[in-house]
Parts: structure tokens; C-alpha cells; sequence
């Protein structure tokens, strides 16, 4: 212990102190938080979006300055009185900073400061930028603070800690300066200032997690070693404040010091810590946690505080792993999205509050972004990964902590996983005498999108966003992958999604070129372009092994004037999305369709759809439903037209719907007589392998395998190969990644499985 310590443990450390579970209290902000006294906004008014001020509307003051404002000039209050209402603000005038204002007259002392005087905008480089705090006489700021906000947007950008004791000037009163750097105070239209409260407290407890760290952190995790034995109520709390600083304690101190209560985005905190004495050694027993909790109430009651969760647990998702260090967990099996399991509306909104109780976000003490320690990767030759699936070996110790909107677990005993889903060696059995496979390849570009910025240079007429890869590395990198799974798909048809629309076909030309410089020339070929005009950025292919099937025709799609002159409707409008692709095939004296699709994504633009039923219903379809709704619709109108055209009944349709299982444009199609293959020969959800798609942590699938009732006979078999999206990002191409992730295999190749069906036609 330090020196002086013992005194400390009989002094100073035995006095009375803030209990930490009356600093959290029982709600979801602290009872002791500082709040504006005054929240003054100049030209014109505005909305606080975070911060102190929080869902509060400015009061504009009135007055403004300009970019003429002559140099030295302020805004002042002015008149007689001795509190703020008492005063007028007036336009601006020679600057009084430090002293009593011009026609402003102190009467008596008042009892609370105010805002008495600003200047943020003058002719030319804005100098002289200062906020005056006028007070009674002997007032203590030391706590105080003055929050900056951007009107455009209602958030803070700045925030001073004020300090010292206002100064009689005047008839017990006088005013205290903050002086600001050039350019310090934004001059918008409107933007604005809060006078904010103290919220010091003097609190004391023992330390449970030291990330005090820059590369951690930045702070530690303290908690009342008796507590309030009220399980509504926290008993510990996060203090910001780095080892490098004035104080750096260890795990089993018991501390006291003096710090400011804040909010930071939903946590609560300690910061600007002084004063801080070590007192002696302690320890607090972890509380129990089980998933699923019964309320989100029950992670707010353990904020701050000390954990275990003896559960095995669930790699439940990992998309961020890599880059942020999470992992999100869940109890019995990873979680299903609800709209793949169960219907939409009620059943699905069940479902979700269900999910929501029963997961946890796994942290790694640390807020680096591609932290190059690779949280929670086995250190494992040719698998450096962590799937969905993997468990936790033995119960799990930390501190709960909240960022970003959810909860989360940074443990404090290192994390040990066990494989449970193990990478698949090689694509499943789908028997059959044909392979048919459909693959979103996550937007396969050979125009590269340098630097990521909006080049205005893809789609058809060079006119749009580029996407994929933003560098020739990255280029050479993401098709390395792809001709991976392709290969290791051993199909011989193959339905592609998100190829980029290049009016010179060199995508999928250059796909194709690659593919026969691995397994020989002739060995793949392209269906040929359609003769319809697409204005997408990207678009559907289909390729093939000649020696195992032969096209019958040409490749066709919706917008073909052959299928416009015969199926006319008014009231639609082709594409409703971007085209499928329709190719027939001859394979030992038997024909069958493939069209492949990619309907409307569920991505909503703003805070809705596009406007009536496309808006999202909050019944677990997301945005766009209708829509998608409608191009089901119209690709069954299609596989009709198709059949007429061919003779033959037996079609697959396939690709990504952007609909899981349960939704309504899947229910277009099995409602018409289709077999869903995935659940015809898998099953439902997770446990049963169906799912292609991870999002927010959890699965389902997006891309389908559909088939005529003809065709269905002749299926042999029908599955995923599951090589992405049980795999982290930070193992795809992107070389923002760390280094020693990437590999030039399949895995994480896109952020979609591949789906494999099997044929023995003429069966």
C-alpha cells in the first residue's frame, strides 16, 4: 500500500461517503447526474440530441452575432436585478469579459449563476471567443461545466469543467471568464451552450477490473464492497481515468476519491477523479447471471458491477470480432432470426423479445478498433477462427458494462471457446448425377473503388457508385477467395448474385477466364449477355460446365419484349428489381429451367420504406416487403411463361430473396405449388443447418432453392455449404483486417453460404 496509507484507512477513509448504488440508483440514468440550469441557444432554437441537455429545447436568446461583428464585441445581459431574469440580453457592444457589464446594475446576491455574457462571431478569424458566468459572491464553480452544442444535429461537441470561487464585484456579486481558443465556439445558425450543475461526489469501494490502459478502457470498474442487498440497484460503476495519469490502482484496492457523475451514451460514469487514497485490500463475491434474464431491467441492476455467468454459452455472432473484439453469446443454441422459424407479426415479435433476453455481447476490455492482439481466435496453424456455433468452456467472469446500445460482458478471467461447428471439409453431400449451386459473391468488381470514396464510375452507363474492392490488392485478395469457393462448390451449374453490371461483360468474363486457368480449358462458360437493358449496379449471372449440361436457347429475364408482349400489365413496372436470369438446360435427354433472382434488399432508407406497405410494418420484415412481394409475384408469372415456352414444367428457382423462411414473398411461391428444398431435406432453423445469413447474431437464410412440383421429384438432395457466415469479417479481403487473418480460401469468401442441389432428372 502507499505510504500514509494506514492513516488514510483510519481517517480519511473511514468519513461518510456517496454510496455507489445511490450514484446508479434504480433507473436507467443516475439520480445524481447534472442537469442545465440554463440551455441558451443564439439564432434560433434547437433540440439536444445527447448530452446533459438530453431531449431539452434551447431558449434562443434573441441577439445574434455576424460575420461584420466588429472585433471585441459581445452579446450582453443588461438591467437591474440579481438573477438572470431580471436581465435583458442586447445586441452587441464593446466586450466587458471580467467585469460588470455595460448598463448592467448587481442588486443584492442572488443565489444561483447564470450565462451573463458571450462572444463566438466577429469580422473575420473569430478572436476573443469567451462565455462570462455572473454569481453571487463566494459561489464555489469548481464542478460546474459549460456544454457546447451544434445546432445542425443537437449534439455536443465540447464541454469545460469550470473551477474556482466567483469574486465580489458588485454588491456581493461578480462574474468568472472561459476563455476559448480561435475558432473555439461554433457560430451556426442556431447553435448553443448549457450552464451545467455540479455532480461531484466523494464515493469509495473496492476495485474489480483495472483497463486503465489507453489501448483498453481507460479507466477501471469499482463496487460497494456491502452494497444496498437491493437487486434493482447497481453497487458498482466505471471511472474514467488512464494509468497514466495521477492515479493508477490495481484490482483489490479499495479506493476513495472525489469525482463528477456523467452519462456517457446510456453509461453511467465517474470521471474527472482527484483526491484518490488506497485504504486497504478487499474483495466482493461476483453475482450470478443466467440467460435468459427476465427483464432488460436485470442488466441495468448489475451495471458496473462484478459477474459470473456459469453457463455454457453459444457463439450466437461474430461479425465484429476481428475489428472491434465482440462477440455476441447466447444460452442453448445461437439464436434464430424470428422470421425464419416463425410467421411474421406476433409470433415473430415473441420471438424477438426473446432473443433480446437471451444474449449477451462478449467485449475484450478494450475499445481499439482491429486491435492486433485477435480477440478470442484459437491460435491454431490454418485455423485462426471462431464460429457460430463454438461454446464457452467453463463459466465466464467480468464486469458489465453498456456501449453502443447493448451490454456488455468484459471479463476479467481470461475466455477459453470450444469448436462445436468446426469447419465443414468440403461441400455437403447432395447426391444427384447434377449439381446446381446459387452464391451471392458480396459485390464482385473488377472496376476498382479507390479508397472507397463515391466513384461515380460503375453500372451501365458509368454513372454510379462503385462497390467490392478499393484497391488492386484487395481486388487480387477478394477473387483468390471467390474462385476458392467456387471451385470448391463442384457444381456444375452455378446462379451468381452481386456480379458488377459492366456493359463490357469483364466480371464474369474474367470469372469464367480464371476458373479454366484452374481446371482447364473449356471447363466453365458464361450463359451470354441478355438482351435487355439492366440499370443496376449489379447484376445476376449464370455459368456452367459444358461437359455436364447444355444451354437450351438463350438466357432470358422479365424484361425481355417476348415476355412483356405476352404478359402486359399496365400497372407493373419491369424490373421491379434487378432482373433474374432464366437459362434452360439439356442434361441426358432431360430439360429443366434455373432463373436466378435478387429481389429488393430489406435495407431501409431514413426511417422507413419508400412509403405505404413498402415502410417497414414492424412484423419482423423489415422495409420493402410489398415490393418484394410484387417481383415474387411477377418471377412466378415468369417460370409460368417459361414453361409454356420450353414444354417443360420441371424449373429451380433460386438466389437471394432478401426474405427469410416465414416471410411473405417465400409464401408467394410455396403457396403456387413450390417445395422449399431447405426445409424439405434439412429442417428448420439453426440446429438444422438452415440458415445462410447471420445478422445482428442471428441466422436464418436469405438464399433459396425453390422448385416446381415436377422438378421437386427429380431433387436429390438440397444444403448449404457454411463457410461464411459462420465466420468473423475480419477473415474476408478487406486489408484493413489484420494481416496474418487472411487466407486465400473459402471461408468468409462473401457474407452469404452458397446453396447446393442435387438432380437425378428423368427419376
Amino acid at each position: 500500500l502507499p505510504a500514509g496509507s494506514a492513516a488514510a484507512a483510519n481517517g480519511v477513509c473511514s468519513e461518510p461517503y456517496t454510496p455507489i448504488y445511490e450514484i446508479q440508483g434504480d433507473g436507467f440514468t443516475s439520480p445524481l447526474l447534472p442537469s442545465p440550469l440554463q440551455f441558451l441557444s443564439y439564432e434560433g432554437s434547437f433540440t439536444a440530441n445527447g448530452g446533459v441537455a438530453d431531449g431539452l429545447t434551447s431558449d434562443d436568446i434573441g441577439v445574434s452575432e455576424s460575420s461584420s461583428t466588429p472585433v471585441g464585441y459581445s452579446l450582453q445581459l443588461t438591467g437591474t436585478g440579481s438573477s438572470y431574469g431580471d436581465f435583458s440580453w442586447a445586441a452587441a457592444a464593446p466586450a466587458t469579459f471580467g467585469s460588470i457589464n455595460t448598463s448592467q446594475t448587481f442588486l443584492g446576491s442572488g443565489d444561483q449563476p447564470f450565462i451573463n455574457e458571450i462572444h463566438y462571431d466577429n469580422s473575420g478569424t473569430d478572436t476573443g471567443e469567451a462565455i462570462e458566468i455572473a454569481g453571487p459572491a463566494g459561489f464555489e464553480l469548481t464542478g460546474w461545466s459549460i456544454v457546447l452544442y451544434n445546432g445542425a444535429n443537437g449534439q455536443s461537441y465540447g464541454s469545460t469543467t469550470l473551477s474556482g470561487t466567483i469574486p465580489d464585484l458588485q454588491n456581493g456579486f461578480g462574474v468568472l471568464t472561459v476563455d476559448y481558443p480561435t475558432n473555439g465556439i461554433q457560430n451556426g445558425a442556431p447553435d448553443g451552450l448549457a450552464l451545467v450543475t455540479s455532480a461531484l461526489v466523494t464515493t469509495q469501494g473496492v476495485v474489480t477490473a483495472d483497463f486503465q490502459k489507453s489501448s483498453e478502457l481507460s479507466g477501471f470498474f469499482v463496487q460497494d464492497l456491502k452494497g444496498d442487498k437491493d437487486s434493482s440497484t447497481s453497487d458498482g460503476v466505471f471511472v474514467f481515468h488512464r494509468d497514466t495519469w495521477d492515479y493508477d490502482v490495481s484490482v483489490g484496492d479499495v479506493v476513495r476519491f472525489t469525482a463528477e457523475v456523467s452519462e456517457y451514451f446510456g453509461l453511467t460514469e465517474l470521471s474527472d477523479v482527484s483526491d484518490l487514497t488506497v485504504c486497504r485490500m478487499g474483495r466482493v463475491k461476483p453475482t450470478k447471471v443466467f440467460l435468459p434474464v427476465s427483464s432488460m431491467d436485470d442488466w441495468e441492476s448489475v451495471e458496473g458491477m462484478l459477474i459470473d455467468m456459469p453457463q455454457k454459452l453459444h457463439v450466437s455472432g461474430n461479425y465484429t470480432q476481428g475489428r472491434y473484439g465482440e462477440v455476441d453469446l447466447s444460452f442453448s443454441w445461437p439464436l434464430d432470426t424470428p422470421t425464419n422459424v416463425v410467421a411474421p407479426g406476433d409470433d415473430a415479435i415473441a420471438l424477438q423479445e426473446m432473443n433480446d433476453l437471451n444474449r449477451i455481447q462478449l467485449e475484450d476490455g478494450s475499445t481499439w478498433e482491429n486491435p492486433p492482439w485477435l480477440p478470442y481466435f484459437y491460435d491454431e496453424d490454418g485455423y485462426r477462427t471462431l464460429r457460430t456455433g463454438d461454446t464457452t468452456k467453463k463459466k465466464l467472469t467480468g464486469v458489465i458494462s453498456y456501449g453502443f446500445g447493448v451490454y456488455e460482458l468484459h471479463p476479467t478471467v481470461p475466455v477459453e471457446f470450444q469448436k462445436k461447428n468446426p469447419r465443414p471439409d468440403g461441400p455437403p453431400n447432395v447426391k444427384g448425377d447434377i449439381t446446381v449451386a446459387s452464391f451471392n459473391v458480396l459485390n464482385f468488381f473488377t472496376t476498382i473503388d479507390y479508397s472507397g470514396s463515391a466513384n461515380e464510375i460503375c453500372g451501365p452507363d458509368g454513372d454510379q457508385d462503385c462497390r467490392g474492392a478499393d484497391s488492386v490488392a484487395e481486388y487480387q485478395r477478394q477473387l483468390a477467395k471467390l474462385l476458392a469457393a467456387l471451385t470448391g462448390l463442384d457444381a456444375d451449374i452455378i446462379g451468381l448474385q452481386e456480379v458488377e453490371n459492366n456493359p463490357l461483360n469483364v466480371p464474369i468474363e474474367t470469372l469464367v477466364t480464371e476458373l479454366n486457368a484452374i481446371e482447364g480449358a473449356g471447363t466453365w462458360a458464361w450463359v451470354g449477355e441478355l438482351d435487355h437493358y439492366n440499370n443496376y449496379v449489379i447484376r445476376n449471372e449464370i455459368i456452367y460446365r459444358p461437359a455436364s449440361v447444355t444451354p437450351v436457347g438463350g438466357p432470358e429475364t422479365i424484361a425481355d419484349a417476348v415476355f412483356d408482349a405476352t404478359h402486359p400489365d399496365p400497372t407493373r413496372i419491369d424490373p421491379l428489381g434487378r432482373p433474374p436470369v432464366a437459362q434452360t438446360f439439356e442434361a441426358d435427354g432431360e430439360v429443366f429451367t434455373v432463373v436466378v433472382n435478387h429481389l429488393k434488399s430489406k435495407s431501409c432508407p431514413g426511417f422507413g420504406g419508400n412509403g405505404g406497405l413498402d415502410d417497414d410494418q414492424f412484423d419482423g420484415q423489415s422495409c420493402f416487403n410489398e415490393q418484394r412481394v410484387l417481383q415474387a409475384e411477377r418471377v412466378a408469372e415468369f417460370v409460368e411463361f417459361l414453361q409454356d415456352e420450353t414444354g417443360d414444367p420441371d424449373v429451380l428457382v433460386i438466389g437471394d430473396l432478401n426474405s427469410y423462411a416465414m416471410e411473405d414473398p417465400v409464401k408467394v411461391f410455396t403457396d403456387a405449388g413450390y417445395t422449399d428444398l431447405i426445409d424439405e431435406f434439412n429442417g428448420t432453423g439453426w440446429k438444422k443447418g438452415a440458415y445462410s445469413y447471420n445478422f445482428f447474431s442471428q441466422s436464418g437464410y436469405l438464399d433459396h432453392a425453390l422448385a416446381t412440383p415436377s422438378m421437386t421429384i427429380q431433387v436429390k438432395g438440397s444444403a448449404f455449404w457454411h463457410i461464411n457466415a459462420d465466420e468473423p469479417s475480419a477473415l474476408d479481403y478487406n486489408t484493413y483486417n489484420q494481416p496474418e487473418l487472411y487466407s486465400p480460401d473459402e471461408f468468409r469468401s462473401s457474407d452469404h453460404d452458397p446453396v447446393l442441389i442435387g438432380l437425378r432428372l428423368g427419376k
